[in-house]
């Protein structure tokens, strides 16, 4: 879900890869309520990179977008953590301004990698030279995966991996174009109802305790100049927070609505933890591990991608 200021039009920044940022223009026919800036709007989005309305093919084209940015075309977006700190390292000054989801061992798995029943294997090594879908190279899915096969005793460099898009991922399963899938909720339940697919694990937990997938953010040169604008944006995130722990079942009726999921469905989803804040810790522990396997070329602070309104 996307919220942004209303005008128009409205764009919100998503970053795919840390080099290129992509235009999503939001619709403003529903609103989240009233904050001291003004109306809020809503957007719903499964974060596929075909429901992008523009897409920047050369990093030329992302130098032209980031020189845009700082012409204050943005507002705010949202991005999985991995691409913030590849767009950090290349100089670009985005700045995480609020809680977002994250990803809790035991109570709060997002993540499966799945494979055929009668597949024979059980566990990271059984992966080896077999091949992998992930939906994005060089991202979140694919570090955490090759992760997942190193700790627990396999060797990810002689794996295989692919980019397929999570909707696709069930189906190349089946067909037997692929071995296994890394896949992310609501994708990785769906596919899993399938007599003939089981889940090998829980792998981001089984990495990590607790980190932080994915979050809001903005240009922090947008941000000294527009603070009480920004301020407000983080006022609100903060409420649907709130209103996400303290009525459960309307975030159901609301995920119902929204994306089409049925009500049998949205029952069987792992969902994240959603939290006011930012805490280092949870950011830090993917820096390290992006630097660790080259996603990113050397190590950052995670307090240097944290912006100070982030209360």
């Amino acid at each position: 879900m996307i919220a942004a200021e209303q005008m128009n039009p409205t764009l919100l920044w998503v970053l795919r890869d840390g080099r290129t940022p992509h235009a999503l223009p939001v619709s403003t026919d529903c609103n989240v309520g009233q904050d001291a800036s003004g109306r809020w709007t809503l957007s719903v989005s499964r974060g596929d990179s075909t429901l992008v309305s523009q897409t920047c093919d050369s990093r030329a084209d992302a130098l032209v977008r980031a020189a845009e940015l700082r012409q204050i075309l943005l507002q705010f977006g949202w991005t999985n953590v991995i691409s913030l700190y590849q767009a950090a390292v290349e100089g670009f000054d985005f700045k995480l301004i609020a809680g977002g989801a994250t990803n809790v061992r035991g109570s709060n798995e997002t993540h499966a990698i799945e494979v055929l029943k009668d597949a024979p294997i059980r566990g990271p090594k059984d992966l080896q030279g077999k091949t992998v879908a992930v939906n994005t190279l060089n991202n979140i899915v694919h570090l955490m995966a090759m992760a997942w096969v190193d700790k627990y005793g396999g060797n990810s460099s002689k794996v295989k991996f692919v980019e397929i898009p999570f909707p696709q991922m069930e189906p190349a399963l089946v067909a037997g174009k692929i071995d296994a899938i890394s896949v992310q909720e609501p994708f990785a339940a769906a596919a899993a109802r399938r007599p003939e697919i089981r889940v090998l694990s829980n792998p981001w937990g089984d990495v990590l305790p607790k980190f932080l997938i994915a979050s809001w953010f903005a240009s922090d040169k947008w941000i000294q100049k527009n603070k009480p604008t920004a301020q407000a944006f983080v006022r609100a995130v903060n409420r649907g927070i709130d209103a996400v722990h303290s009525d459960k079942e309307g975030m159901r009726a609301a995920m119902i609505k929204w994306s089409g999921l049925s009500p049998e469905m949205v029952g069987k989803i792992g969902y994240p933890l959603f939290e006011k804040g930012l805490a280092e810790k949870d950011l830090q522990v993917t820096i390290d591990l992006s630097a660790k396997y080259k996603l990113i070329p050397r190590p950052i602070k995670a307090r240097d991608v944290i912006s100070e309104i982030a209360k």
